[in-house]
């Protein structure tokens, strides 16, 4: 009986990708978000938590399924960056007035596969597309780390940083978008992966405070689409 189904399942897809008119697309999405998780939640406010803009490069084909819904799959390749910010402290003059020191994150890359389904609606004169799927990401990236204080023999505050496994990470995505002409195509998108990416720690040497840190890749961004081709 599984056996049946898997193979329907295969025919009824095989069917769509050949009846659909499919398009092909490429282009960017500028996103923001990839905040640092801490934990314990550092009372002491010491630890700042900064939203990072990222960037990424697609290529994505989309097929008709009826004059109302769709669907895509495609690639994503980009950076996952994110920041570090931490007050400066010492047991002197205790937190300083002066801005937070910042340790950007850009050296972590990834690739992630996904598939949506859409659903054409008509707003005024103007065809909206809304989509939701998800998929999965892989990360690879180069240990970080980053340190300051008042001499090379007084650390106040260091960090470090790496990938947390091998293994591939789910995530959800949502996306409306809305053709600007007959080929060009912009939206807006959320992702939302369910694991952690990144993981690491974190020590304020004198405030003697410490913990751990991780980020999943979260972020709202605007993708903008160029059609190559169709089908």
């Amino acid at each position: 009986m599984k056996m049946n189904c898997r193979i329907l399942f295969l025919m009824v897809a095989i069917f769509i990708t050949y009846r659909a008119d499919a398009q092909f697309y490429v282009g960017i999405a500028g996103d923001l978000g990839n905040r640092i998780t801490n934990s314990p939640t550092n009372p002491d406010g010491l630890l700042k938590r900064p939203m990072a803009p990222s960037a990424s490069l697609i290529v994505l084909k989309q097929n008709r399924i009826t004059n109302e819904w769709c669907w895509a799959y495609g690639i994503s390749f980009g950076s996952l960056v994110c920041y570090v910010k931490a007050l400066s402290y010492d047991s002197v003059s205790g937190i300083q007035a002066s801005p937070p020191m910042s340790f950007p994150s850009y050296g972590t890359f990834y690739l992630s596969g996904n598939v949506k389904v859409g659903r054409h609606f008509q707003l005024d004169h103007r065809k909206v597309t809304v989509f939701l799927g998800g998929g999965l990401t892989v990360y690879r990236n180069w240990p970080e780390e980053g340190k300051f204080g008042k001499s090379p023999d007084v650390i106040l505050f260091e960090y470090d940083m790496n990938r947390k496994d091998n293994k591939p990470k789910g995530f959800a995505e949502a996306t409306i978008q809305t053709n600007i002409t007959d080929r060009f195509v912009i939206g807006v998108r959320y992702l939302h992966h369910f694991n952690a990416a990144l993981q690491g720690n974190y020590k304020f040497n004198q405030a003697k405070s410490s913990g751990q840190l991780s980020v999943s890749q979260r972020s709202i961004g605007i993708v903008f689409l160029v059609r190559v081709s169709s089908t």
